[in-house]
């Protein structure tokens, strides 16, 4: 998770952050001054099939506890969007580590997907990868 937030859903295609309580918002934007990489964020939009949407969703709530768990994975988050489509916003340490969890043909998001039969229920349709912006 980024140093000084959480996420909470208010409504589906609604993400707010709000402080944590352990950490003050000085602490990531005092790394992010000192040019530290926090992590590396993807976001990926999957669709779900149609008929299958209460089987999707058990299934991507399974994967986001097999990704919690998996080392090197910092934050797990996801969002129903406003058309029905699901957001996976996940934070690994850095790009090395999320090409070995999700690159790798026998990676832990290849063995979860496959043992959950994820695209049986949903299609992926799209990623977005980067670091944080210091401002």
């Amino acid at each position: 998770m980024v140093p000084g937030y959480r996420d909470a859903l208010s409504q589906p295609g609604t993400l707010q952050f709000r402080p944590a309580e352990r950490y003050s918002k000085s602490v990531a934007h005092r790394a992010c001054e000192e040019e530290e990489i926090l992590m590396y964020v993807v976001v990926s939009k999957w669709e779900t099939l149609p008929g299958k949407e209460d089987q999707f969703r058990e299934a991507g709530r399974k994967a986001r506890n097999a990704m919690r768990g998996t080392p090197g994975v910092e934050s797990v988050q996801s969002l129903v969007t406003e058309d029905g489509a699901a957001l996976a916003i996940i934070g690994y340490k850095d790009r090395s580590t999320y090409d070995k969890i999700v690159n790798d043909p026998n990676g832990p998001f290849a063995k979860t997907a496959q043992e959950l039969q994820i695209e049986q229920f949903g299609r992926w349709a799209w990623s977005e990868r980067g670091e944080p912006v210091a401002d």
